[in-house]
């Protein structure tokens, strides 16, 4: 999901590899996930609501330039889906 998102800001595929490969070796989301802790859940849900939100926005943005590149149906799937994600992360 790290790799989606750095891509979704329009950094370059090594810039995302390099986020996704330090979100792997992170020791603390090991650690979280082992616990019976909400920590783990908490942080897919909101990096699920950042993707979300950042692929709304940047179908927002090539709306307004190219009307082919975002249908009303993308953008609807993107704005419920970041919403809902933001819900689910804060009520965890």
């Amino acid at each position: 999901m790290a790799y989606q998102i750095v891509l979704e800001l329009h950094f370059s595929h090594c810039a995302a590899m390099g986020a996704a490969l330090l979100m792997l070796i992170e020791n603390a989301l090991i650690t979280q996930s082992r616990l019976m802790l909400l920590e783990s859940v908490l942080i897919f849900f909101n990096l699920l609501a950042v993707l979300s939100y950042l692929k709304f926005f940047n179908c927002q943005k090539h709306r307004s330039v190219c009307s082919v590149t975002c249908s009303p149906e993308q953008w609807l799937c993107w704005s419920s889906r970041s919403s809902c994600t933001y819900c689910s992360s804060t009520s965890t």
